[in-house]
């Protein structure tokens, strides 16, 4: 996990973050190891990989308050650090990298664009990259590229949400079946299909696609989902007739 520890994160925000890193650290599974990095300009360990026990947990807790937001935000830098404390000595596990924060940067890249693409390099050695935005002003925009580019998912966690609901939210995004990189071809006859790309898909998540029929003429054909799924191909078809109705 890398956790915003910048000047935009001071206070409640920043407790919320805590409170919320300790509930699904708890939840997560005990074979599974984990490592936390506070970050602003520069990352402060937790330390080595280690299993979710209570002990840990209440270590953490610990480590969370010593911390003292301050200081200015570099989003990149702070999942390159994460992907690298994920990569020492951890050959064979699958490896998630989950940024907690407001996605606020105010040093590095700073455009959702050009913050994808340097994620997107970071994916390339098979780490995954989520994001988990705190506060009502979380920079959607860019936490939302990082999720797409990094083969993760984006998961909102806005005040008045229970913690326990967020917790269980993050955890979908990193445990189970995903399908990445996935695309959907519809049937000629369908234009302005929104949203233009597809995000990485959980197992039974729902995307709402719309497009404008270009005629009256009631449309036939194959809707073609591909993308990958645990590193390999996946491809489905489903086929569907659409009839245009003034209701």
């Amino acid at each position: 996990f890398v956790v915003d520890s910048s000047q935009s994160m001071v206070g409640e925000r920043f407790e919320r973050a805590s409170q919320l890193l300790q509930r699904v650290v708890g939840e997560m599974d005990r074979r599974d190891r984990f490592t936390v990095l506070a970050c602003d300009v520069r990352c402060e360990s937790f330390g080595e990989p280690s299993a979710p026990t209570a002990d840990v947990v209440a270590r953490l807790a610990r480590f969370l308050d010593k911390v003292e937001p301050a200081g200015s935000t570099d989003v990149v830098m702070a999942l390159r650090e994460g992907q690298s404390a994920l990569l020492r000595g951890q050959e064979g596990r699958d490896a998630h990298v989950v940024y907690v924060g407001d996605g606020l940067s105010s040093t590095g890249y700073r455009r959702a664009g050009l913050v994808g693409g340097q994620v997107r390099e970071l994916a390339s050695s098979g780490v995954s990259f989520s994001t988990l935005g705190i506060g009502q002003d979380a920079d959607a925009n860019v936490l939302s590229a990082v999720a797409q580019a990094g083969g993760g998912q984006y998961v909102p966690f806005v005040p008045g949400q229970r913690i326990g609901e967020a917790a269980i939210a993050v955890l979908e995004a990193t445990y189970g079946a995903s399908l990445r990189d996935a695309t959907l071809q519809l049937p000629d006859g369908i234009t302005d299909v929104s949203p233009a790309s597809l995000p990485t898909l959980r197992a039974g998540q729902e995307v709402l696609v719309v497009g404008r029929m270009a005629s009256s003429t009631p449309v036939t054909g194959q809707v073609r989902l591909t993308g990958s799924v645990g590193g390999r191909p996946f491809e489905n078809r489903y086929p569907v007739t659409l009839t245009p109705t003034t209701s």
